[in-house]
């Protein structure tokens, strides 16, 4: 087990000496993996773009080792490294700074470094002899190679007790490492830390210093369950009562002469201040000796004068009586505040002292109202009732004040956002429907705010709100429809239809996890059910244009068909280029079936053959379109591809054409199904999560938003662009509208 601890003591002047520190202690098992990693440098009159460079060196570093993986020979410390020092000898290029750096990582017993300059890194070890110093890094180095960053790779080992020492090198100056040594086996990795950071702040000097302490604990120290580690037993108090003795010392040591000497002299200052005057001898009255000696007399003080010493005299014996009663606030509170803890704890049984005393100190208070007159009761009555008066008057005006100034803001604001209202109408009026579209969208966003802060007036906003629905209804296209309910399924009580599908102007509803699947007929909205295997798990159906069969996908890499004329589901032949594809969805088109795969991010042709369709072959010619996450394709010469992201990716000839959606000021959260035909002008395309229809042109411009309060979570579409009908599945239940 490892304790890591790391120390940081800004100087006055960071520009001229600047250190980075930085530990990364791992979380995740991979990281775990990899161990700890720590970099610290120190830059003496380095410039702001040196210090940033180096800082994102070791930023970098630091992804690099965590996300490299081992090589043959080299492991992902030494790979990095390499890496850095084609990208460091930037930093070496202004001649007045010195840099001193050092990187490592230490996994499990393991460490690795490299090093630039002089830093400082010790091994302290302890045996039967005492505790030992090994230096890692030697100072002037013949491993240091001119105009490279990092030039020696150190490695070696850590064992149950050892500490690693690592600084920069102005830190010896204060803190030697016998000191170090001697701190480390004396007292627990933190306090040695803190020791060593409040030594460093206590110096007050230009530079900056940083380093770590890593401690490799021993058996006897880790903790257990039930049983403290060593450093938090009672030697540890002692320890620090020591430790506090030293600082203060040190700090007393390390102050410059001229700062004690001014000190003094301001102690001195202070006694000679309070040293009272010697007492004036008074002579005895007697008789005046006439002399020629005539006092000259004492000019009148100027009324400004005047006033300002009276001002200052005033300020003072305010002053004097404000700390007065204070200091007596203070020792009434504190008295009362140990007579609530003898109450509470009746520490030597002082409770009933305390509260005979309380009953002796009322009783005296009654007396003296009771000997009062009554006309000083009467004033004292009357000046109580003057007081609470006064303070209900002045706490009712704040709370009237803030209370018209509440309703003048919330008005203001209601008014603010009305204005934004007609300002929005009048630019839709106009044709600018972007500047409307912001301008709703902000008044919008204000007006919940405003309608959570105070729900009460709900009302007074309620045409409001509907003056800026009806905007946003017109800027979005979207219509409110009331459909036909043809059919409420309730065979399937547990909601597993997903799907519609039309063949010859008859819906076909069904579901992955169903084993029926139901057969409406539009005309006479007849509905039956046909029973089919329950391992065919109909994913997705397309039918072609003539009308003659259905083609279902069934799991990751089949498909079935169902005949109009026979009404029977039977499974046809498939093959795929790639073994571990996943089907999304498929779509007849020209007497040929394409099918989506998710699983490798392809698009397959498919021919007809006798059982069933060929092999296949990819039809798209850029292999780097991202696919996994689609849910929807359409066909009508072209292939547009919805989704989960609310995208519509247009392909033709098997290329990527750009289209962007205008006019859908809410994104798609939740697409299910798109859907378009050779002949047919738009995209029709189906969301759960806004309830809604969307009508778009093939070039992206958003045409009509249809939606209905009795939807829930729409998940099946289908669209008879003959009878211009467009057929919704939802809980089960198949809505019709009219387009």
């Amino acid at each position: 087990m490892l304790a890591i601890r790391e120390f940081f003591v800004e100087g006055k002047h960071p520009e001229k000496s600047h250190v980075l520190l930085h530990v990364t202690e791992p979380s995740t098992k991979e990281e775990l993996a990899k161990g700890y990693f720590f970099a610290i440098s120190e830059i003496d009159n380095g410039t702001t773009e040196q210090i940033e460079h180096l800082q994102k060196l070791i930023d970098d570093f630091e992804s690099g080792y965590y996300e490299t993986d081992e090589e043959a020979g080299r492991d992902a410390f030494e790979v990095n490294v390499e890496f850095i020092n084609r990208r460091g000898h930037h930093i070496l290029q202004n001649q007045h700074a010195r840099v001193h750096c050092v990187l490592g990582v230490i996994r499990g017993q393991a460490v690795s470094l490299t090093y630039h300059g002089e830093p400082v890194a010790t091994l302290l070890y302890q045996d039967k002899t005492g505790p030992h110093q090994l230096p890692i890094i030697e100072p002037n180095s013949d491993d240091v190679k001119p105009g490279q960053l990092f030039s020696a790779l150190l490695q070696g080992s850590l064992n149950p007790g050892d500490h690693l020492y690592v600084s920069t090198p102005n830190v010896t100056e204060f803190i030697p490492l016998d000191r170090i040594e001697k701190l480390v086996f004396s007292r627990p990795t933190e306090q040695t830390v803190e020791h060593v950071e409040k030594v460093l702040r206590g110096a007050r000097t230009a530079h900056s210093y940083g380093g770590l302490l890593a401690h490799f604990l021993t058996k006897e120290e880790i903790p257990k369950t039930g049983r403290q580690p060593k450093f938090l037993l009672d030697d540890s108090a002692k320890s620090m009562e020591r430790l506090a003795t030293r600082e203060q010392s040190t700090e007393q040591l390390l102050s410059p002469k001229l700062i004690r000497e001014t000190k003094q002299k301001m102690k001195d200052y202070v006694a000679a201040r309070n040293e009272e005057p010697p007492e004036q001898v008074i002579p005895k009255e007697g008789k005046a000796t006439e002399t020629n000696y005539r006092p000259r007399r004492p000019k009148r003080p100027s009324p400004v004068g005047a006033l300002l010493t009276s001002f200052a005299r005033a300020m003072v014996l305010g002053g004097r009586g404000l700390v007065r009663v204070v200091g007596k606030g203070l020792r009434t509170m504190g008295k009362l505040f140990i007579a609530i803890i003898l109450l509470i704890t009746n520490k030597g049984g002082q409770r009933q002292t305390v509260l005979h005393a309380w009953q002796e100190w009322l009783a005296v208070k009654k007396q003296a109202v009771r000997d009062l007159s009554l006309v000083s009761k009467i004033l004292f009555g009357v000046a109580v009732a003057a007081t609470i008066t006064f303070f209900v008057g002045v706490s009712y005006l704040r709370w009237q004040t803030a209370r018209t100034a509440m309703e003048q803001a919330r008005r203001a604001e209601i008014q603010e956002l009305q204005t934004k209202s007609d300002d929005a109408e009048a630019r839709l009026r106009y044709g600018d429907e972007a500047a409307a579209a912001s301008l709703v969208a902000d008044a919008k966003r204000r007006l919940e705010l405003l309608i959570k802060e105070r729900p009460q007036e709900m009302n007074k906003l309620a045409s409001l709100q509907t003056n800026l629905k009806r905007l946003d209804d017109k800027l979005q296209k979207r219509e409110l429809i009331a459909p036909t309910l043809i059919a409420e399924i309730k065979a399937a009580d547990q909601a597993r239809l997903e799907k519609l599908v039309m063949i010859d102007g008859n819906l076909i509803a069904y579901g992955p996890e169903e084993t029926h699947f139901y057969h409406l007929d539009s005309t006479t909205k007849k509905l039956t059910s046909q029973e089919y295997s329950p391992l065919f798990h109909l994913r997705s159906g397309s039918t072609p244009k003539e009308n003659d069969v259905t083609v279902f996908a069934i799991g990751d890499q089949g498909i079935a068909a169902y005949d109009k004329k026979t009404g029977v589901l039977s499974t046809k032949d498939i093959q795929f280029p790639l073994s571990n594809t996943r089907l999304r969805d498929i779509f007849v088109y020209n007497q040929r079936l394409y099918t989506l795969d998710v699983g490798n991010g392809r698009i397959y042709k498919h021919n007809r053959t006798q059982t069933g369709y060929d092999r296949g072959q990819n039809w798209l010619k850029d292999n780097g379109v991202k696919l996994d996450d689609a849910v929807s394709f359409a066909i009508d010469g072209d292939v547009y591809v919805l989704n989960a992201r609310g995208e519509i990716l247009h392909f033709s000839g098997g290329n990527q054409v750009p289209l962007a959606t205008t006019g859908l000021l809410t994104p798609l959260a939740e697409p299910k199904i798109i859907w378009t035909y050779n002949g047919v002008d738009d995209l029709y395309v189906l969301e759960a999560k806004e309830k809604r229809v969307i009508v778009m042109g093939k070039s992206g411009q958003v045409k009509k938003q249809y939606t209905a309060k009795e939807w829930q979570s729409p998940t099946g579409m289908a669209i008879d662009t003959n009878r211009h009908r467009i057929f919704i599945l939802d809980n089960n239940k198949i809505y019709e509208f009219p387009i």
